[in-house]
């Protein structure tokens, strides 16, 4: 088989591969009844709390039967402090919402130590599992951001899914047990598509969320992640084999084993360009992989 059909082979395979593991419509519909629920039996206890999707269910870039991300949002607290709230905080408002859901939902398990606490949650009603925990603007930001991407470049989803697939598969998809993270793939593959090695590039995350963070509401917030800016794409788009989603995955591999300069430079997707390990990080380390949280910046989601 020549290299163009095996390009044209990995395009299909790669896309046929997005159609069978995103989730379906009844699914969909499923996890926005449970956000719904959710929301209506806090409101309750707080009569103007939002309760927000975030994560890759809501980003659609997650596979079928993943967790529902839900955070709760309060609107007459201002976006910054609503991430402010201590670990103790946290953790008294989730007691309360589980007061809240324990009725109507199974409390799987509240894990109180993590970075972010969390409440896991089941329906059975609708059988559907999710995470609740009190939301953070760069939560929304995030997904927010992933959403984009995927709307205005309709390679980054199945790009994505391959790439998530084949990590999973070999079992290094799990940042817990000292691999990388789905969120920590996605920012590479971002990274890759806004290099010079891709035929089209995707913007920073600079150019696409500059306006947003100084939103004070979350409701003026939500309102301006609905409008995010257009990117224009050539007319040759989706003309050539060089920018299909095969030639962009194998340029995938190609390009973090063979081009990015690991050693020293940090991807950044915030920037668009590789940021250098020694100005970024105080205690740089030359051995591992190293990935900017776009909006928290000295989270390093890299930890390989």
């Amino acid at each position: 088989m020549g290299a163009a059909n095996s390009v044209r082979k990995l395009t299909i395979d790669s896309i046929a591969l997005l159609e069978q593991l995103e989730p379906n419509a009844a699914e969909l519909a499923a996890k926005r009844a449970v956000r719904q629920r959710v929301q209506q039996l806090l409101r309750r206890q707080w009569p103007t709390v939002r309760v927000l999707p975030f994560g890759s269910s809501e980003s659609g870039l997650g596979f079928g039967g993943c967790d529902v991300d839900l955070g709760i949002y309060f609107e007459d607290v201002d976006v910054d402090a609503q991430g402010q709230f201590s670990p103790q905080e946290r953790i008294k408002l989730l007691d309360t919402a589980c007061e809240c859901l324990a009725g109507t939902f199974q409390v799987e398990q509240f894990i109180r130590n993590a970075r972010v606490p969390v409440i896991k949650l089941w329906d059975p009603k609708r059988q559907v599992a999710c995470d609740v925990c009190v939301g953070g603007v760069n939560a929304l930001l995030n997904t927010a951001l992933l959403k984009y991407y995927g709307q205005v470049d309709p390679r980054v989803r199945p790009l994505v899914f391959a790439i998530k697939y084949w990590a999973k598969q070999r079992g290094i998809n799990d940042s817990v047990n000292g691999t990388l993270s789905s969120y920590g793939f996605t920012l590479l593959l971002i990274f890759y598509l806004q290099s010079n090695y891709a035929e089209v590039q995707l913007p920073s995350v600079h150019s696409v969320v500059q306006n947003l963070q100084s939103q004070t509401k979350v409701s003026v917030l939500l309102e301006r992640l609905q409008s995010p800016p257009a990117m224009e794409l050539p007319s040759t788009f989706g003309t050539s084999e060089m920018d299909s989603v095969g030639a962009l995955l194998a340029g995938f591999f190609d390009f973090y084993a063979n081009r990015f300069n690991m050693e020293d430079e940090v991807v950044s997707v915030r920037s668009g360009t590789a940021l250098s390990k020694t100005t970024k990080w105080s205690h740089p380390t030359s051995w591992r992989l190293s990935i900017e949280d776009p909006f928290e910046l000295a989270h390093d989601v890299g930890p390989l």
